[in-house]
Order: C-alpha cells, then sequence, then structure tokens
C-alpha cells in the first residue's frame, strides 16, 4: 500500500503526484477521509504483486 498526504497538507508540487500516477495507475488511488473543508488529507493505493509463479 502507498499512502501520501494531499499536496494541499504538504505543499508539494502537483508534478510529484503526476510522476507517481504514471507510475501506479490512477484508478488505483483512493481518497482517504476529508477535513473539516471536505479535502482529503490523503490519498492511498493498494499494489498487488504480479510476480510470476
Amino acid at each position: 500500500m502507498v499512502v501520501l498526504p494531499t499536496s494541499y497538507i504538504t505543499g508539494s508540487p502537483k508534478a510529484v503526484y503526476q510522476q507517481l500516477e504514471d507510475l501506479i495507475p490512477a484508478a488505483s488511488w483512493s481518497d482517504g477521509p476529508p477535513d473539516m473543508q471536505g479535502i482529503p488529507l490523503y490519498s492511498y493505493a493498494t499494489l498487488t504483486n504480479k510476480a510470476s509463479n
């Protein structure tokens, strides 16, 4: 699982998050619980191991 504080919380540029979305499909990301203003505190992605047997 990958958990990232939102750019609103960290002040990080959105480009950082866009680069991660290039590695992890956008459909894999979900928003965590919102703050008092309705802005998600973090986003998370659950990754699966697709190792061949």
